[in-house]
This record gives structure tokens, C-alpha cells and sequence, in this order.
């Protein structure tokens, strides 16, 4: 077959379709690994693990082949077959925290081979970052980081941290939004070469619910309202909800850019109700500038009105005690969609964890159901209490079965999974851990679990001043 044909084939093959070709014929291997073409143009190169925080234009043809055999491969593990079918970590890596805070978040962030996680004390925060190739950590003090708010999203040898602050000193009080820009080369690990610092005006009271980061806009997403920020060209709008025609309680849930349009898709809860909406941007008024830090001010202010927004068609319902949705609002397989995973009440007499997961289009505005597969099912005992569900990395919630030592997470559908799975992940194994030497022995694993990576198949803990890091 020629090249040309064969390139044309697998553009219509998913990641792992191209990698199980080329274990059938030499000659085919041979072209794909030669070729970047074949693997940058699946359907699905979002399952495409990052080298080296390189996209896929800066790697090379063997660097892109390898790490898509990595991602088949994890995916042929996370594919369970029988009810007991158990991920058992195949490699543990260790690492000493200096110091001793009061408290350690369950929140981190694990992007290519680095690890960033908060400690905090009375006085401050501290983000981290930590190579876990080199095992070099560095760090950097911030007033109290809100809630659970910052992103990292990786360019090529440094990484941009998007963080939300709450400040109660005398110089300036309230939510602040910081972007600092850390390199990422082992001789300069940590060293900050950008700080972007915007007050929010009368925001000091707001609890905000997260941040999403598209090219150089952020915004910072609350119960209430969205503020959208342009942090190179120094513009930024805060649009309040003010939907007149609701009587009952309305939050927003989540919101994320477009992918290819210039809007923000908003999800929010009304009554019994979810919906999703859209909401185009204007161009962003210019912020104003106080002794080196950007300020919004009324400038900045708008009002979202119900006729403001293109409604999504179909409204779900699931009832008031049904619980906020962990959504993820994200890109699939290159497509203009979204998920939402829906962990309805817990029903009395039910023996395992239900959920419901369904993707939106939002070319098409349409909504459809993803099956999940029953072969793997958490039990109802899983369920546990606020603190016990764990949604790291914007993945669904980790299900903690203490007994077990194991949790249970949801590998995601997409055009080469048709269903979504939960997937057991054991915390201990015999291989990794002498006799004796098992950190979690008689520890609450809700309080250790610290992130997880659904792309890596790495699962974080926080263990008596130590980070255990488990790769499956």
C-alpha cells in the first residue's frame, strides 16, 4: 500500500488502533515512527501523554510514537474484564517534605514529569514544585491560595501557574489573581521570569468555585459570576449572574472557554434543574493600574440577563438533593464537547455507587447518556462523607473503599472507549512495600490521597511528611 494511502486510513484511526497496526507489519511500523503525520492526525490525540511538557509539534517522530505507546498501553490496563480485576501499582517513587504545616491540601496538580502541590501554615501558602525525574523541589510563599484555585498548564521548559488569592494584609485585602511563569530546566527550577498581579474589587467575600486558562485569558469562576482576564494585554470583565426570571436558588457550577469560539460555556444549577449556556465576550474593557498592580473596577463590571445567553435546548433534571455534578469541561478527542458526571442521592437499598454520565456538543448544542460499564462497580459503602470523595486534576471524584485499601475513579469514554469505566486502583502491593513498611497502616486514606493523573495512571499520597508516588 502506498504511504499516501496508508496515511489517509489512519486519520480515521484512533491512537491506539495506529499503534496496534504497527505491530502487525514492519514495513507499517517502520513508516509510523518515521512519520509524525500518522499519530498527529488521530482522532483521539488528546490520549497522547505530553514528553517533556512538548506539544505535539515540538516532538519528534520517535518521541511521539513512544508516548503513544505508553497511553495504549495504560489504556489496556485500565480496561477492566472481570469484576476483581485490580490496578496494582508497578513502580513506587519517595520523597522527604521539608518542614512541618499545620495542613496539606488534597489538591495537586501533575502535569508531564512535575508534581505541584500547596502546604500551608498560619501564615502563608507555599506552592511547590517538585521533578520527580530529578527529584529537585522548589518553592514559593503566597498569602492564603482560595479554596482549591490554581491551574498549571505547561509550555515548553516552563509552566504558567494561574492562582486565586485571598489577601488580608494592609497593602491590599481581598481575592487577587496571580499568573506567575516558572521555568522548568533543571538549573533553574522554580525561578519565576513573569508576575502578574490583578486586584478584584468587591470580590472579598465571593467563594469562588475554579479557574480554566485558554492562550492567555483565565477566568475565575464563582457561585455568582465569572471574571474573564486577559493577563498579557492587561483587560479583564466580571460578568455577575442575574437571571430575573429564576425565583429559585441559581449557582454556576463550572464554566469553561470554547474551544474555538469567542465565548464562555456556563453550566449552572436552577431549582431541580442543570442547564448550559452561552455566553459571548465582548471586547474586554482595559484595566486600570495601581503601583504595579492591575485593578478592575466598576469599568469592569457587567450584568448577565437570562436574555443575554443561548440557552441549551434540553434541560436535565435530577432533583434538589441530587448532588453538584463533578464536571469536567474540557475538549474530547478534538471535538467541541464537554462532560458532566452526575453522582445521583444514595439510595437506601442499593448495593453499588450510581452515576450518570453525559457529554454535550456545543456546536449542536445536544446532549446524549455514555453508558458505564458494570464489570467494575464501587460499593455503596464507598460513598463515604464530603471529605471521603476526592476530584483531583478536574478528573471524577476518586471513591475511597478503606477496608479495601483501593479507590475507585472513572476512565472517561472516548472514540476508542464507547463506554465509560470505573477502574479499582490498589494503594498497596508486595512487590512494592517490605513487610511492615506499609505507610497507610492504620491511616485514613482520604487524608492521603493528594492527586491523581488520569493520563499517567499516577496516584499521589501525603504520607508523615512524605510524598508517595504510585505509578500503575
Amino acid at each position: 500500500m502506498p504511504p499516501e494511502i496508508l496515511d489517509l486510513v489512519m486519520q480515521r484511526l484512533c491512537v491506539q488502533d495506529i499503534i496496534h497496526l504497527a505491530q502487525t507489519c514492519s514495513r507499517i511500523r517502520a513508516s509510523i515512527r518515521g512519520s509524525k503525520y500518522p499519530l498527529a492526525h488521530a482522532v483521539n490525540t488528546s490520549q497522547v501523554m505530553s514528553v517533556h511538557l512538548k506539544t505535539i509539534d515540538m516532538m519528534s517522530p520517535m518521541e511521539l510514537y513512544d508516548a503513544a505507546a505508553k497511553a495504549t498501553a495504560l489504556s489496556a490496563r485500565m480496561t477492566p474484564d472481570t469484576a476483581d480485576h485490580t490496578l496494582m501499582p508497578r513502580r513506587r517513587l519517595t520523597f522527604d517534605i521539608k518542614g512541618s504545616p499545620d495542613h496539606f491540601w488534597n489538591r495537586m496538580l501533575l502535569l508531564d514529569n512535575f508534581i505541584f502541590f500547596v502546604l500551608s501554615n498560619l501564615h502563608n501558602d507555599t506552592l511547590w514544585i517538585l521533578d520527580l525525574s530529578s527529584g529537585l523541589m522548589r518553592s514559593r510563599d503566597y498569602d492564603s491560595i482560595s479554596g482549591l484555585d490554581y491551574q498549571a498548564v505547561a509550555q515548553s521548559n516552563s509552566v504558567l501557574v494561574f492562582l486565586a488569592i485571598y489577601s488580608e494584609n494592609s497593602e491590599m485585602t481581598g481575592h487577587s489573581l496571580i499568573v506567575d511563569e516558572f521555568t522548568l530546566d533543571t538549573g533553574r527550577l522554580g525561578y519565576c521570569k513573569t508576575h502578574f498581579v490583578m486586584r478584584c474589587e468587591g470580590m472579598e467575600e465571593i467563594p469562588s468555585v475554579s479557574l480554566e486558562v485558554k492562550g492567555d485569558r483565565v477566568a475565575f469562576i464563582w457561585f455568582g459570576g465569572i471574571l474573564v482576564v486577559d493577563w498579557k494585554e492587561k483587560r479583564a470583565l466580571e460578568l455577575e449572574l442575574e437571571f430575573a426570571q429564576y425565583t429559585d436558588y441559581t449557582v454556576i457550577v463550572h464554566a469553561c472557554f470554547h474551544p474555538s469560539h469567542n465565548s464562555v460555556i456556563a453550566g449552572y444549577r436552577c431549582g431541580d434543574l442543570y442547564e448550559t449556556a452561552s455566553i459571548g465576550l465582548p471586547e474586554l474593557p482595559p484595566l486600570t493600574e495601581e503601583n504595579k498592580i492591575w485593578v478592575n473596577t466598576e469599568l469592569n463590571h457587567g450584568v448577565l440577563e437570562l436574555q443575554d445567553l443561548d440557552l441549551f435546548r434540553e434541560r436535565q433534571s435530577w432533583g434538589k438533593d441530587a448532588r453538584l455534578p463533578s464536571t469536567i469541561f474540557r475538549q474530547n478527542g478534538g471535538c467541541d464537547t464537554y462532560d458532566a458526571v452526575i453522582f445521583p442521592p444514595k439510595q437506601p437499598e442499593a448495593e453499588y455507587i450510581s452515576a450518570e454520565h453525559l457529554r454535550y456538543s456545543t456546536q449542536t448544542w445536544k446532549g446524549f447518556k455514555i453508558p458505564i460499564s458494570s464489570v467494575v462497580q464501587p460499593p455503596i459503602a464507598c460513598h463515604g462523607t464530603d471529605e471521603e470523595r476526592i476530584a483531583p486534576n478536574g478528573a471524577p471524584f476518586l471513591f475511597i473503599d478503606q477496608s479495601e485499601k483501593c479507590v475507585y475513579t472513572l476512565r472517561l469514554a472516548d472514540d476508542y472507549h464507547r463506554e465509560t469505566t470505573w477502574v479499582r486502583l490498589s494503594t498497596i502491593s508486595s512487590n512494592l512495600y517490605k513487610e511492615g513498611d506499609d505507610p497507610l497502616d492504620g491511616k485514613a486514606l482520604h487524608n492521603c490521597i493528594a492527586g491523581y493523573d488520569t493520563l499517567q495512571g499516577r496516584l499521589v499520597l501525603f504520607v508523615d511528611q512524605r510524598l508517595e508516588v504510585l505509578e500503575y
